[in-house]
């Protein structure tokens, strides 16, 4: 899953045993929402979920960032990951498959401490 659907697919094809590319914009919940349904049709169950994406925004401090730069990177490294994580109830149906062996979750945030870039 991913916003650059070429580069997606471009992994994709590299991957084994049938792994496919599905086109999505995580800071949009309703796009993520689609992307949830296309992957459980076609794999029947998400088997690894690795919560990581994330961007360094302009190299620059706080103070020259535009409100365009400030909320490009609030949407996709805050609004992202609460996105693809889920709400209480979303996350009550993965229970039984969270608590199989079968199960792999990774989650993960980067943060910045330049003395003034990072954004959140």
């Amino acid at each position: 899953m991913d916003l650059n659907l070429a580069g997606a697919q471009q992994v994709a094809a590299a991957l084994p045993n049938g792994a496919f590319s599905i086109e999505a914009d995580v800071a949009d919940v309703a796009s993520v929402g689609r992307a949830v349904t296309l992957i459980m049709r076609e794999a029947s169950r998400i088997e690894i979920l690795v919560n990581n994406a994330g961007i360094a925004g302009p190299a620059a401090y706080i103070w020259e960032q535009t409100d365009e730069d400030w909320q490009g990177n609030i949407a996709i490294n805050l609004t992202g990951i609460f996105n693809r994580t889920g709400k209480p109830d979303e996350l009550a149906s993965l229970v039984h498959f969270l608590a199989s062996s079968e199960c792999s979750f990774v989650t993960g945030q980067g943060y910045d401490a330049s003395g003034g870039r990072a954004t959140y």
